[in-house]
């Protein structure tokens, strides 16, 4: 973090003109903190890829259904037609 914000000061047209100034150290706190940072930030992430593939799996698994309403329903529009034209046709 502390590199970022160096980052947005320098100016990289100075740098070849310039001393080479060294790197800001973090304290052994501040490293401990950026690794359980970066770990939380990691398992979120899984998380985040376990939901996506849960949702994914449940959009297939509701088209599938919407499908298959859609089809039984055609089938039920066939068979009401065809009822009412053996009814037409006396053959009841």
């Amino acid at each position: 973090m502390r590199d970022e914000i160096f980052a947005l000061f320098r100016n990289d047209e100075d740098e070849e003109t310039t001393a080479v100034t060294p790197e800001p150290k973090f304290t052994n706190a501040e490293q401990t903190h950026m690794i359980h940072l970066r770990r939380y930030l990691d398992h979120l992430a899984e998380k985040v890829e376990e939901k996506q593939h849960v949702l994914n799996k449940t959009r297939e698994e509701l088209k599938k259904c919407i499908d298959q309403t859609k089809c039984l329903s055609q089938q039920r529009d066939e068979t009401f037609t065809e009822m009412q034209n053996a009814q037409n046709a006396g053959n009841v």
